[in-house]
């Protein structure tokens, strides 16, 4: 599995934290911790060259068996990360996958609004961020299982909503929900263009599930709105109305 790009961040927590640090002692601080978590540890000649004078900054690292200063909330913090990755991997591969009946039509109960039309095909959304420019990622050449992509690893999936209008909604039920349509043989050339296809027509007809957990009831015009704050709304109903158009 491909590294870990990110880690958990508790705002209120830092604040509170560095309350009598200085600007300079938080960008000290938030350097040493991004550092953690690239090399794992920081070695003793690092932290007293980073930190020099700044006691504060340094107390919050703790010298360890290795030799190497960590902070222990950070570490914990992304140990448990890999654990829960790890955990949700070793639950999708305990499933194993069974032959596709040739020219058969398969319909996930659980998911029927996607797939009312296995001829909609959601790969062509119009979605720079996935067509390889501007920093954005490639299709892939050909139609591929969801398992086979890059996007099979849930961090990659995961950091490909954040800070999007699409953060709102619960992105492992969307995970768990387009691996079970695959694994019964579907397959796509772009992934997570198909994914927001589903986002938006569950936006649509005002049941995007979010990250409350809960699958909002009613129209786009009623419930939802109280959900999503109105800017959020009306990108994600400018889209839709483009992604209608080319389909």
């Amino acid at each position: 599995m491909a590294k870990d790009p990110a880690f958990l961040f508790y705002s209120s927590d830092f604040l509170s934290g560095t309350a009598l640090f200085s600007n300079e002692q938080r960008g000290i601080y938030i350097f040493l911790l991004c550092l953690q978590h690239q090399s794992g540890g920081i070695c003793e000649e690092d932290m007293i060259n980073i930190c020099g004078t700044h006691v504060k900054v340094m107390s919050k690292f703790c010298k360890e068996g290795d030799g190497l200063f960590y902070n222990i909330r950070l570490k914990e913090e992304v140990e448990k990360r890999k654990n829960y990755s790890e955990s949700r991997k070793k639950n999708r591969l305990s499933t194993p996958l069974k032959p596709l009946p040739i020219k058969k039509k398969i319909v996930v109960k659980s998911y029927v609004p996607h797939m009312e039309n296995e001829n909609e095909d959601v790969n062509e959304i119009k979605n720079e961020e996935y067509k390889g420019g501007a920093g954005g990622k490639p299709k892939s050449a050909k139609p591929i299982l969801f398992r086979e992509s890059e996007f099979f690893d849930y961090p990659t999936f995961e950091k490909a909503f954040e800070n999007t209008k699409y953060s709102p909604y619960n992105i492992e039920f969307y995970y768990e929900s387009v691996l079970s349509w695959s694994d019964k043989g579907n397959k796509k050339t772009d992934w997570i263009a198909t994914v927001k296809g589903f986002m938006l027509r569950d936006f649509k007809e005002g049941k995007p599930v979010l990250k409350n957990g809960k699958q909002v009831t009613g129209n786009a015009n009623g419930r939802t709105g109280k959900i999503l704050n109105a800017e959020a709304k009306q990108s994600l109903a400018d889209e839709y109305e483009e992604f209608t158009r080319n389909h």
